[in-house]
């Protein structure tokens, strides 16, 4: 199912990165910043990270996953992002094309939710943003995957919203690198 998929979207042959910016929780209605979505990530800073990665990865297109309610909220980011080759998939991103969708990716860069831990298990490079879930008990893929916890603290409680885009794409950066010098290790 992905390379049709794929093809239809002009993305054939084509290399990759994923961003999963919305979970359950900041879909739900309300406010996406509402004190109760501890899985919630500006979306400043989620253009901020989309355009570090253009600017290490200019020949990579950049898919904003989701499911279909995540569409505006992938609108939004990439509208604040401005940059080139971003497509947002959230409206057509059925379970058969998601997973070897994560398993052929070059990264991923997500919060704390189910495709993080499924890009993991396939192997694929992952960047999870950790919110209030304990990152020792919930680290996506386990102990030997190529994954990469971030967690982040506001007025000395564990908070997503301590993460800088800074440290997201430091952890990108030596994450690939790290695999790139490994593949046998990813």
């Amino acid at each position: 199912a992905l390379e049709p998929w794929l093809a239809r979207r002009g993305l054939a042959g084509r290399e990759f990165i994923l961003i999963q910016a919305g979970n359950k929780r900041t879909m739900r209605r309300g406010a996406r910043q509402r004190a109760t979505n501890t899985k919630y990530w500006p979306e400043e800073r989620w253009a901020e990270v989309i355009r570090g990665l253009r600017a290490e990865r200019p020949d990579h297109a950049i898919l904003l996953m989701g499911v279909p309610a995540e569409r505006e909220l992938n609108n939004d980011i990439a509208r604040l992002a401005n940059a080139s080759d971003v497509h947002n998939v959230a409206v057509d991103l059925p379970i058969p094309v998601l997973l070897p969708l994560l398993e052929r990716a070059s990264s991923l860069v997500s919060v704390d939710t189910g495709p993080a831990h499924a890009a993991a298990a396939l192997g694929c490079p992952t960047v999870a943003l950790f919110g209030t879930s304990d990152p020792q008990l919930y680290r996506p893929g386990g102990v030997i995957t190529p994954a990469v916890v971030l967690t982040g603290e506001v007025e000395g409680k564990r908070s997503m919203l301590g993460i800088t885009a800074e440290a997201v794409l430091r952890a990108w950066k030596e994450l690939v690198a790290h695999v790139s010098a490994h593949p046998a290790s990813a």
